[in-house]
């Protein structure tokens, strides 16, 4: 099956986001609110995975 460019793009993003998350670990819940970039970080993760689990979700 093939991707189309914006899946690749988010597919992508999200991985940087996992890795990120692994590196700092629980800094990132700490930083979240002092740093805005974080917060924006952590929102688009929320987006990026929401589509993921609402399709995981139909699926059961």
């Amino acid at each position: 099956m093939g991707m189309t460019k914006r899946s690749a793009i988010a597919e992508r993003n999200t991985a940087r986001i996992w890795l990120m998350q692994l590196k700092f670990g629980i800094q990132t819940k700490m930083w979240e609110r002092a740093c805005s970039r974080m917060q924006w970080i952590s929102q688009l993760m929320y987006w990026l995975t929401l589509r993921i689990r609402e399709q995981a979700r139909s699926h059961i």
